[in-house]
């Protein structure tokens, strides 16, 4: 017998991400569902850790109310991390504890890497936890083998594709074509957040090397919260890459060319992405899955220059749907877009092909469907 009732477990933004940004487009379709939230917030001050806390305890007592009284389908993020995984084994152990289902959801590509970093004991929780699912939610088939070091969920493991997660209308957005004069700008976004390992700084010296090199007439905007991760190596902290930031553009007067947006929303986003010509994110993010922003970017008919890493090969083909490039590596940004601006014909085509795979496989309507289906069937 089917549970009737649903219960969401996660996080809104903030902060925004990929996963906070999902979770609350489900809670949104799912009206019919309950849910519990966490608290997201980043930071480490002695506040922000009690409060989170707090809420983690408080969720708890509130999960076991509910379970105590009726079976649910327990739907629930899963973190990659040592603290999130000490959030998420709890709220497993409790909902299967009293009989009710649990779907878990990883909505990146690096869980074998969160689960080798720990120790004995832990990575007996890790693979306890699992076994106790009933479904585990992975964003790409190549992603199946993270989990290989618990051979019983694999056959438990479901791809789902994310999703755009708002409604555009695609037949009002411009045709994108290049500029055809040399006083208008080529415009290349980077959107997400300003990591060291998702590649901005490769995307800020393609652009000095495009503009001082080449003649250029480059407009570069920069989106996204400047924020440090274990995987960095160029710059200690948070405030060293800000002033490096800057300082890059001043030493090679890219002041013209280049625009630091911070976190944007809304018709600002839309704007910037309707603008775009490029959109470029060359990862090697350590947490990556399956980029939204990319899915974004196609959504709006850019021409997406990217890595070939992690779920982004099951979302693009080379040349047909995407330009792949090499981390670390802006002259491969350089060459890359040297060759669209001289050949606007295939630019163009690249650009209607990447818009067609958006409709295809990741609209909002498909990816929520698609989990919907999944939690329902439980």
């Amino acid at each position: 017998m089917k549970h009737k009732n649903i219960l969401l477990i996660g996080c809104t933004p903030p902060p925004i991400n990929g996963q906070t940004l999902a979770f609350q487009a489900l809670v949104e379709e799912m009206d019919n569902a309950e849910s519990l939230l966490l608290l997201g917030l980043r930071g480490v001050s002695v506040r922000i850790f009690l409060s989170k806390i707090l809420v983690f305890l408080w969720l708890l007592v509130r999960l076991v109310s509910k379970v105590l009284l009726k079976k649910y389908v327990v739907y629930q993020t899963f973190s990659q991390s040592k603290e999130g995984f000490f959030r998420d084994f709890p709220i497993v152990f409790l909902a299967k504890l009293f009989g009710s289902k649990v779907i878990g959801h990883i909505h990146g590509g690096n869980y074998d890497g969160f689960y080798l970093a720990q120790n004995r004991l832990i990575k007996w929780l890790i693979r306890n936890m699992l076994r106790q699912t009933d479904s585990v939610i992975i964003l790409s088939e190549n992603m199946k083998n993270m989990l290989d070091f618990e051979p019983s969920v694999l056959p438990k493991i479901k791809v789902i594709n994310n999703g755009l997660f708002w409604n555009i209308n695609g037949n009002s957005l411009k045709i994108k074509l290049l500029p055809t004069e040399s006083q208008k700008p080529v415009k290349i976004l980077f959107l997400s957040n300003m990591i060291e390992s998702k590649g901005y700084w490769d995307v800020l010296e393609a652009t000095n090397i495009l503009v001082n090199q080449y003649g250029y007439n480059i407009q570069a905007d920069f989106c996204g919260e400047f924020i440090q991760y274990p995987d960095a190596k160029r710059f200690m902290n948070i405030d060293e890459a800000k002033a490096s930031f800057w300082s890059f553009i001043e030493i090679n007067n890219l002041q013209n060319h280049v625009n630091y947006h911070g976190i944007v929303e809304g018709e600002m986003k839309e704007q910037l992405l309707e603008e775009a010509h490029f959109f470029v994110l060359p990862t090697n993010y350590i947490n990556e899955g399956q980029p939204i922003s990319i899915i974004e970017a196609m959504a709006y008919r850019c021409v997406v220059l990217t890595t070939d890493y992690r779920g982004i090969s099951e979302m693009t083909t080379p040349n047909e749907l995407a330009i792949y490039v090499e981390y670390n590596s802006p002259e491969t940004i350089v060459e890359a877009i040297q060759k669209m601006l001289q050949n606007p014909s295939e630019y163009h085509q690249i650009s209607e092909n990447s818009y067609q795979n958006y409709l295809k496989r990741f609209t909002k309507e498909k990816h929520l469907n698609a989990l919907m289906d999944e939690i329902k069937s439980h």
